[in-house]
């Protein structure tokens, strides 16, 4: 998978990279959202989490998300689906201290493939599949809520 080749011994250097070159294209932040638990918008008196979008294009967007005391939780793409920001590609998330959580790929919001995970202190955990072939499955489940 596309993943495999992601930095896993220094992922905030390739973030920044990422984010330098986009700025130098001239594709600044985008918008800041305040995010409460749920990942969801909300008030900055209600946040636990605020999202920095970077526009790649028309419809997709880098972000990244920090905790109220700024510390990286996780990096992905976003891309606009009926009118909704929904998790699209690569992510990767990480435990408070910097190190990384996990990885892997959303499709228009639900985990697809294999996700790698790791214990806080770098052990491998055993990875989690998710059957790409169920996400119809899943998104008619979801729509119907």
């Amino acid at each position: 998978m596309r993943y495999k080749n992601f930095n896993m011994k220094n992922p905030k250097l390739t973030i920044f990279v990422l984010t330098a070159l986009f700025f130098s294209l001239g594709m600044g932040v985008q918008a800041q959202d305040c995010l409460d638990s749920k990942l969801e918008k909300t008030s900055p008196d209600q946040a636990r989490y605020h999202r920095r979008l970077v526009r790649v294009n028309d419809t997709l967007f880098v972000a990244e998300v920090f905790d109220l005391e700024k510390r990286l939780r996780f990096t992905g793409n976003y891309m606009f689906s009926k009118g909704k920001l929904v998790e699209h590609g690569e992510f990767v998330f990480f435990y408070p201290d910097g190190s990384i959580e996990s990885k892997g790929l959303y499709d228009l919001g639900i985990k697809i493939g294999t996700w790698q995970r790791l214990a806080e202190n770098g052990a491998k955990r055993p990875d989690k599949y998710y059957n790409p072939a169920r996400t119809e499955e899943l998104r008619g489940v979801m729509g119907s809520q």
